[in-house]
């Protein structure tokens, strides 16, 4: 479950560096595009959206942890799904509302 950046050059890879170990290999529980790897992780109750851009680490690898930026996007231990929209400046955030319960809360 640890996410790798893996450089190509040529006809072989060239570097492959160690992103973060994600806490789930669930795919609704990470999300990659153009720009970085989006996963979630949880502190508590807490559901924790981070982001780690993938130009930083081309350009400062050994800065790789430190420019991982995290944002609160809900109070939930059950289930937290997210998916990326194509247009780059949306996602969309599927929380459940209860362990027993198939109800969903749905922010676009």
């Amino acid at each position: 479950m640890v996410a790798w950046l893996i450089k190509e050059q040529g006809e072989g890879v060239q570097d492959k560096i160690q992103l973060v170990k994600l806490e789930s290999d669930n795919s609704h529980r990470w999300a990659v595009n153009q720009q970085g790897l989006y996963f979630t992780s949880r502190q508590g109750r807490k559901a924790i959206l981070k982001f780690q851009p993938f130009d930083d680490i081309l350009n400062q690898p050994n800065a790789r942890q430190a420019n991982i930026s995290s944002v609160f996007i809900g109070n939930n231990r059950f289930r937290l799904s997210f998916d990326l929209h194509p247009s780059k400046n949306k996602m969309l955030l599927v929380e459940s509302l209860s362990a027993q319960s198939d109800l969903v809360k749905v922010r676009w």
